[in-house]
This record gives structure tokens, C-alpha cells and sequence, in this order.
């Protein structure tokens, strides 16, 4: 049987700091809730007590459909694998209706908080989104989220690309924000180049440099 203190330590990952579902398992926490939970290894846990346990944990419950696509299942058109996520077992979509594990408890988690990152952008939004929905409607938005490759294959081949003259590289996105800066106090490239040349100007005995012809060379050092 497993203690409050090492089940807090092992699902520590998902203890966030925003309330609802990632407040679920903390040290304020229920001491039921971690005494069920520290014998799942021995006593599977059901849909039922699995909503018993969010509920003393001052969470919503799940519907059916919910703790099947999370923990029962491995659905093949979700938009990634969910065998290969951590601490996966071969063993559990096999299995009756039940948590076996506090390993398998915890990759039925993960699987959640991988998925509100990347389509919600934050565990809460998507724990109050998806519990309430049936396995068939959280089946169908994730196939939705999926990218049909076949649709764009079927578009064609798109233009070759061709090789920048490194003249003109400069132009590009990411050498342009080097240059100029992200803010007009940044320490750019461009602002080095110039500040430098200005210096350089006005120790040769000029007061009032301008930017022109005198300069040209200076600026052939600006990266390309």
C-alpha cells in the first residue's frame, strides 16, 4: 500500500498551481482520497470511485465516456500515439473497466494534460471541456484536431524552392529581427553597426555625420 506522502511525490507533475483538476491530488487533499488510492494495485478502481475520489478532492466527475478514452482505450485516430506517452503498459486497454494501477492512473493523466497543452493551452479549460462530453464527442473533436495527410497529398507538389543570394539574405524573417531588434532600445546588430560607425565619424572630425556613401562600407559588416 502506498503512502499519501510517496503518491504526492510520485504525481507531483501534475500539481499545478491554477486550481481545478491540478489542485485534485495536493497536500490539502482529502486523506481518503490517498488512502483509496494507495491500494489501487491490489483493488482496481472504477468509474464510480474514481468520481468518488475527485469529489472529496473538491473536483467534478467524469462521464463514462471520459474515463473510457483516458484510461480504457488507446483511440487510433487521436492525433498522436497514445502508447507512446510515459509508462505506458500493453497490459491496460485489456483490461475490464478499471484502473489497475497507480501507473496506470498516472498515464490516463498524462494523456489529459498532453492534450489540454496542445489544444486548449491549459489543463483547466480542457479537464471542464471534456468531462463532460461522451466517448463518441471527445473521439470526434480530437479526430477533428488530426491533419488529413492524405487531403494534402492530394493537392500536389508545391513550387521548389530556391537558393537566397546571401546579398540578400538579410531580407529574410528571422536575420531582419537580429538586425533591427524586437524593441527600439534592443541591442541589435544594426544598432552596433551604426552606433559604432557614428563614433568613428565624429573621431575623424566630422560633427555632423550623415548616413550616405561615407558609411557604405561600414554597413557591408551588418550580417547577411
Amino acid at each position: 500500500m502506498r503512502s499519501k506522502a510517496e503518491i504526492l511525490e510520485d504525481f507531483a507533475l501534475f500539481s499545478v498551481p491554477t486550481g481545478g483538476i491540478g489542485s485534485w491530488l495536493t497536500a490539502a487533499t482529502h486523506d481518503d482520497v490517498f488512502a483509496r488510492l494507495g491500494k489501487v494495485d491490489e483493488e482496481p478502481l472504477s468509474a464510480v470511485q474514481l468520481n468518488q475520489l475527485l469529489v472529496l478532492g473538491q473536483e467534478a466527475p467524469v462521464t463514462d465516456g471520459f474515463f473510457r478514452y483516458y484510461w480504457l482505450e488507446t483511440p487510433e485516430r487521436h492525433p498522436y500515439g497514445v502508447r507512446d506517452l510515459p509508462g505506458f503498459s500493453s497490459e491496460w486497454p485489456q483490461v475490464a473497466g478499471a484502473i489497475v494501477s497507480l501507473g496506470h492512473l498516472k498515464w490516463g493523466l498524462y494523456r489529459l494534460y498532453v492534450d489540454a497543452l496542445l489544444y486548449f493551452g491549459n489543463v483547466r479549460t480542457a479537464f471542464r471541456t471534456l468531462r463532460d462530453l461522451s466517448y463518441q464527442e471527445i473521439q470526434d473533436f480530437f479526430v477533428y484536431e488530426r491533419f488529413d495527410t492524405d487531403a494534402i497529398k492530394r493537392r500536389g507538389p508545391s513550387l521548389p524552392l530556391r537558393t537566397i543570394a546571401q546579398d540578400n539574405r538579410y531580407l529574410i524573417s528571422e536575420m531582419a529581427c537580429k538586425s533591427y531588434g524586437d524593441l527600439a532600445d534592443s541591442d541589435s546588430d544594426l544598432r552596433k553597426v551604426l552606433v559604432e560607425a557614428y563614433r568613428r565619424m565624429l573621431r575623424q572630425g566630422t560633427r555632423h555625420p550623415l548616413f550616405g556613401s561615407s558609411w557604405g562600407t561600414n554597413c557591408q559588416s551588418l550580417p547577411r
